[in-house]
């Protein structure tokens, strides 16, 4: 049996969140029953919003499971700054890549209020992969 991780995928309540979180369970795991993975999904846990939180990650956990049952699935709530809080967890949990969900900040929007996915992307020493939702717009004169 082939182990393949750990992973994490980082989570809020965006869509390119949940992109993220269904991107790396299909792309980074091939689903066979010969193959065991570790999937860790972090998410930030601001006090005023801990049941919220909480939902979001069994929500998460349902989904990896839905996508790909074989997949062992442990949920991480992260307290402190965002940004440090995701990166030290990263560190600890020994973390291979890390999936982040990308926000539609501007460059001069992450510029003056930084981003979480900057951060991390600048301060750990895994891959990082940035997911956004893709969209399809009609063009209108097709």
């Amino acid at each position: 049996m082939t182990h393949i991780g750990p992973f994490a995928v980082a989570i809020d309540a965006s869509e390119n969140s949940k992109a993220a979180l269904d991107w790396d369970v299909k792309n980074q795991f091939p689903g066979s029953a010969q193959d065991a993975c570790e999937l860790i999904v972090f998410k930030y846990d601001d006090t005023k919003t801990r049941i919220e939180s909480q939902n979001l990650l069994k929500q998460a956990e349902q989904r990896v499971q839905e996508l790909n049952p074989h997949c062992k699935v442990q949920l991480v709530s992260l307290v402190g700054d965002a940004p440090d809080a995701l990166c030290d967890a990263v560190k600890e949990y020994k973390i291979e890549c890390i999936v982040l969900g990308r926000t539609g900040t501007s460059k001069l929007e992450r510029i003056m209020l930084g981003a979480v996915s900057d951060y991390v992307l600048r301060h750990t020493g895994c891959t990082v992969i940035f997911v956004k939702k893709y969209t399809v717009k009609r063009i209108p004169w097709l």
